[in-house]
């Protein structure tokens, strides 16, 4: 029974709303707090229904979609990887560089090359 629960789980109406904001201001410092409001949820309750939905948290949700979108920006284009960071929602190229090592294992400039290699 609980097998056909994992198998049926579809995203509340509320996740999908807040994934599609997530999605078209990903360039941007979003919080969990503004997605919350923007679907009109208390940001705990929003918290604990996101999870739920995704087998995620929020904010790693949003840092694993902000990588793959520069993933593909790093093999895709020649942008620097300062103005990559921006466009995906990052500060500071630094602390952009300092999460796609820890999560990719290579700094995004050894990213770039490997994919080009393979190009």
């Amino acid at each position: 029974m609980e097998k056909n629960k994992a198998i049926n789980k579809r995203p509340s109406v509320g996740v999908e709303k807040a994934l599609a904001y997530m999605e078209e201001n990903i360039h941007r410092t979003i919080t969990l707090k503004e997605v919350a409001d923007h679907v009109y949820l208390n940001p705990n309750y929003f918290s604990a229904l996101f999870r739920e939905h995704m087998d995620i948290n929020f904010s790693e949700y949003l840092t694993l979609k902000r990588l793959e979108l520069a993933k593909k920006k790093l093999v895709d284009t020649n942008d620097s990887i300062t103005s990559i960071s921006e466009k995906v929602g990052y500060q500071t190229a630094k602390y952009f560089t300092q999460l796609f090592k820890k999560y990719e294992g290579m700094t995004p400039t050894h990213y770039r090359k490997q994919g080009q290699k393979s190009a």
